[in-house]
Parts: structure tokens; C-alpha cells; sequence
């Protein structure tokens, strides 16, 4: 028997939690990892944390960059995961990668130099009104990718879903109704829920979907198109998965992720751009809303369980906004025919 086929034996599916796709010096370097932890609670939480990483990164380990190390502890805060848990799940990556380091397999650790959540977790980003529209119209409508993209960021900025309801959107879950056009998804917790679609993305959607041939109910929303397939297809390597290289496959959400950063990048430049993730769209939505609406009702649009969550999303803005109040207070006295500053200096 080769060396080759023992690694494999010796690295069951069921416990390194990497495709068998995989080579068998990556299926035996997970199955030691895992091994090497005398907890089995230990080994279970980050089984786990690893086989949720592989799904969201959509690729081979050994391509794995520190992005989408960052974008999946985003994607899991945006989850509403606990702070102990995503910084569980960070551990867990970097601790996979040392051992890779150890055998040989690569030379870095892609979760190096990746913050952990602090009490409070991560400083929120959202869009203002300006950017959005700058953002909006980074997007190009004169190519299908463009239209279906455009259609995409439309919906995150009316709506505020997250990343996981476009994702998962089928074309039956778009529903004319007599008052208007809504799509219906599952929200966390397992709850269906329904949302309208404002005329604008309607119209986006509409666009997008006159690019694509007739659609069943069960058909995902939004795929990869054919150029994109045919990059995937070009770059993955013999054993390695391609996650939206499939026609009838829904756009993977780290895909998503790095269709947000690319628009934003173009519309507002690198440094501000790189800040931006689909999360900071739902935030930008909250941040639009809390300006004009009560809390209870950016709670309710938002479908937070309590308006201590969606406190969360909107305490930034309300930074802001108790700073624009300060200075407008001061700008009382800063005409110096009111004797403002004169008298404060007396003081």
C-alpha cells in the first residue's frame, strides 16, 4: 500500500471535516490537528469552527488569504454570534494553519494580524446617503454580472436583509401581490419573513432577470454567470473545489463579500472602500432610518429580537448626531457680536 492511500485511511471524512478532494497530506494535516487535542469538547468545537470556515471560504485551504479570514468573523458578528464564540472560531483557523506552517504545506498563516472581538465587538461601517448613491453607481448596468449586482446591492440598501437572504433567494420567492412586488426568506431562528421591494430594485430585478432563460420556482435567485464560471473553472486547480462554478448554484456569500468590497473600492477609493463589507449595508440602512424614525420601527425592519440589538447598529450614528448637536449649541456663541467668546474667556 503507498504512503498516499495510508494518509487517507488514516484521515477519516467524518473527522478532519476537509473533502476527500482534498490530498491526503491535507486530510492527515486537519485529522492530527484535530487529534492533538485532548479535550474532545475541544476537538468538537473546533471541528466545527473549521468545517463552517471551509464552507464559507468556498476554497482550498492553501488558498485561503487574511480577507476571507476577515469576512467570515464579520459574517459570524452579523450572524449575532456571541463574541466568545467568533473568537473561538478564529482560534481555531490559526491554530489549523500553524500546524499546516509545521508540515510544510504553506508558508503563512492567513489569521495572523486578524483582530479578535474586544467587549462590544468591532467598529460598525455603514454608507452615508452620498456614498450609497456613489456605491450604486460604481455598478455597471451594461453587462448581465452588472445587472444581477446591481439588482443585489438595491435590495441590501432598501431593505436591510442579510447576506444570507439574497443568497438563498429562489425565483419562486419572488411574489407579485396586488400591492406590490415582496420576496420572502428565512430569517435566524428559522422564522419566514416577508419584504417588499421598492420600485428601484424592482426595476433592478426586473433587468437582471430578463438576462436569464426561464426560470423555475426552485431556481436560485442569483448565480454566477457564465464569464464567472469560466474563470473559476480556469483558476481551480486539479482537487479543488469551485464553489459558484456551478450554473444552478446561488453566489456563495463570500462571493457576495467580494462583490461589495470591489464596488465600493471603485466608487470611494481603496482606503475607505477596503472598510466596507455587506454588513456595513444593513447598518447603512439603520443609519438612514434612525434619522427620521423611532428606534422600535428600525428594530422591527431590521427583525431584531430587541431594540437593545438594533442600539447597537445605530450607537455610532447617534454619536454623530449628539456631536452635530454640540457644535449647532455652540455655534450660539462664536459670533463675536454676542460677547460669547468674550464672556467664556472671562471665565
Amino acid at each position: 500500500m503507498s504512503d498516499s492511500n495510508s494518509l487517507a485511511q488514516n484521515a477519516p471524512q467524518n473527522t478532519t471535516a476537509l473533502s476527500t478532494d482534498f490530498s491526503p497530506q491535507w486530510q492527515q494535516a486537519a485529522y492530527d490537528w484535530l487529534e492533538n487535542f485532548r479535550s474532545e469538547r475541544t476537538r468538537a468545537a473546533y471541528r466545527a469552527a473549521w468545517r463552517a470556515f471551509l464552507e464559507f471560504a468556498g476554497q482550498h485551504p492553501e488558498d485561503v488569504t487574511q480577507t476571507e479570514v476577515i469576512n467570515y468573523r464579520n459574517h459570524l458578528n452579523e450572524l449575532g454570534r456571541a463574541q466568545a464564540t467568533i473568537n473561538q472560531h478564529l482560534a481555531a483557523i490559526s491554530s489549523y494553519y500553524r500546524l499546516v506552517i509545521e508540515r510544510g504545506l504553506r508558508s503563512d498563516n492567513p489569521a495572523d494580524g486578524v483582530k479578535r472581538l474586544k467587549n462590544g465587538g468591532y467598529n460598525a461601517s455603514w454608507l452615508t446617503e452620498a456614498e450609497q448613491q456613489q456605491f450604486i453607481a460604481a455598478i455597471p448596468s451594461d453587462s448581465i454580472q452588472g445587472r444581477r449586482d446591481r439588482a443585489m446591492m438595491l435590495l441590501f440598501l432598501t431593505t436591510g436583509v442579510r447576506v444570507s437572504a439574497i443568497a438563498n433567494l429562489r425565483y419562486g420567492d419572488i411574489q407579485p401581490n396586488g400591492d406590490g412586488t415582496y420576496f420572502r426568506y428565512v430569517n435566524k431562528g428559522g422564522k419566514l419573513e416577508r419584504e417588499y421591494i421598492a420600485p428601484p430594485a424592482l426595476a433592478a430585478l426586473n433587468a437582471y432577470l430578463a438576462d436569464r432563460d426561464a426560470l423555475q420556482a426552485n431556481d436560485a435567485l442569483f448565480v454566477a454567470t457564465e464569464a464567472g464560471r469560466n474563470t473559476i473553472a480556469q483558476t481551480n486547480a486539479p482537487g479543488k473545489t469551485g464553489g459558484d462554478a456551478k450554473h444552478d448554484q446561488p453566489l456563495a456569500a463570500h462571493t457576495i463579500y467580494r462583490l461589495v468590497r470591489k464596488y465600493a473600492v471603485a466608487a470611494l477609493g481603496k482606503e475607505r472602500g477596503l472598510q466596507i463589507h455587506p454588513h456595513s449595508l444593513r447598518h447603512s440602512v439603520a443609519s438612514r432610518l434612525i434619522q427620521t424614525k423611532p428606534l422600535a420601527d428600525v428594530s422591527s425592519l431590521l427583525r431584531h429580537s430587541s431594540t437593545r440589538v438594533t442600539e447597537n447598529y445605530v450607537h455610532g450614528v447617534f454619536r454623530e448626531t449628539h456631536d452635530a448637536t454640540v457644535i449647532e449649541l455652540g455655534e450660539l456663541f462664536s459670533d463675536p457680536d454676542t460677547g460669547g467668546e468674550a464672556e467664556a474667556a472671562k471665565q
